[in-house]
């Protein structure tokens, strides 16, 4: 049998704008408006350090590179500077690599 692929719209992610409004949707590559106040939106996406815990980032997706997921290109915590992503999600205090917390599904 085959294996069945998921695309990100099939994950419901939480999403935050920059006035702070949270709110839970599809999945996207790109900026969802803010069903609140209309302005853009980022994934948020919890991922975890060994040393600080959780950390909810906001993530910027690009085009997917494996299967239909897409690449994480930036993330940024809230209110922070985004921080381009090469291969690893740098922990915003100390700079260790973190993985993302389990949601049922995962990245890739």
């Amino acid at each position: 049998p085959l294996a069945v692929q998921r695309d990100i719209s099939d994950v419901t992610l939480d999403w935050r704008c920059m006035h702070g409004h949270r709110f839970r949707a599809a999945g996207s590559i790109i900026e969802l408006p803010c069903p609140e106040c209309g302005e853009p939106s980022q994934a948020v996406i919890p991922y975890v350090c060994a040393g600080h815990g959780r950390q909810d980032l906001e993530v910027r997706f690009g085009p997917p590179r494996h299967r239909t997921w897409p690449t994480v290109l930036a993330v940024r915590s809230e209110g922070g500077e985004w921080r381009h992503v090469d291969h690893s999600i740098p922990c915003p205090e100390c700079g260790a690599d973190m993985q993302p917390l389990s949601l049922g599904w995962s990245l890739p």
